[in-house]
């Protein structure tokens, strides 16, 4: 059978009436009994496709399909993988160096010579907004500009600010 070249199969349906079901092409035995099949592959093909690149786009951006979580765009990169609470974030990114309980009394704290956060002289010495240009410039420690939103970085801020 030559491409191209048609051949069928003649049947009757269950109300008895002769049909053909028709193969295209030597080799290629895709059924062609009607053009609302083809339909059905286009779509399928077509749903496939927006799916993936529906998932893609959801995972580039940071997004979670697990969890309540959004990405926000503050001018800095935000990601689901940081949490929003002040303590978690604390745990997470600073209590390495300046220890659980904020007194920086850690060997790298201790190394840096880390600010103790429990000290009352050094906090009423230190705004928020201080605070935060600290955070952001980091001298002496990782910059948080580009790792976390405002949100999160006034949350820890507030965290800091909390510790007796």
């Amino acid at each position: 059978m030559d491409a191209g070249v048609q051949s069928g199969v003649d049947y009757k349906d269950l109300e008895g009436v002769s049909k053909t079901m028709t193969f295209e092409g030597e080799g290629n035995r895709a059924m062609q009994a009607s053009s609302g099949f083809r339909k059905l592959v286009r779509l399928t093909k077509l749903i496939l496709a927006l799916s993936v690149t529906a998932f893609v786009t959801i995972t580039a951006s940071g997004s979670s399909f697990l969890g309540n979580t959004s990405v926000e765009n503050h001018g800095t990169f935000s990601t689901s993988a940081f949490p929003e609470s002040g303590s978690a974030l604390y745990t997470a990114k600073c209590a390495k160096c300046h220890g659980a309980d904020g007194r920086g009394d850690t060997a790298i704290g201790r190394a840096l010579d880390a600010p103790d956060f429990t000290d009352e002289s050094w906090k009423t010495r230190h705004s928020a907004d201080e605070m935060i240009q600290l955070l952001l410039k980091a001298e002496g420690m990782p910059a948080f500009s580009k790792k976390l939103t405002r949100r999160q970085i006034s949350s820890l801020i507030s965290y800091v600010q909390s510790f007796k």
